[in-house]
């Protein structure tokens, strides 16, 4: 099973392949977080995977573990471009500036 790394790489790559091919404008990016509830027991994860956590889910329920997800899709026509998963807990700001920054490693 890929990793969440080498999955990021595959989107990264599928995306710079519709860029360069289809010529997608890539001035704006869109930037979008969502958390996702979990019901159930979690153990700890392996160090490679994002780690449940309690935090301050959209749904409003803090009572549950939550893990987030990240992606960046081209303004022009909704290409994604960049994904990643985060731990639950911390907030969007935190996440949004680093995760910006790591558009760069694609090629942007």
């Amino acid at each position: 099973m890929p990793s969440l790394l080498q999955l990021a790489g595959i989107v990264g790559s599928i995306g710079a392949s519709a860029i360069a091919e289809f010529g997608i404008d890539v001035a704006r990016i869109h930037w979008d977080m969502t958390s996702i509830s979990l019901y159930g027991a979690y153990r700890s994860p392996d160090t490679d995977h994002i780690e449940p956590r309690f935090g301050h889910p959209k749904d409003r329920r803090p009572d549950l573990l939550q893990v987030q997800a990240g992606l960046a899709v081209s303004a022009d026509g909704g290409i994604p471009i960049w994904l990643r998963a985060y731990d639950g807990g911390a907030g969007e700001v935190v996440k949004a500036s680093p995760s910006n920054g790591g558009t760069c490693h694609v090629g942007w």
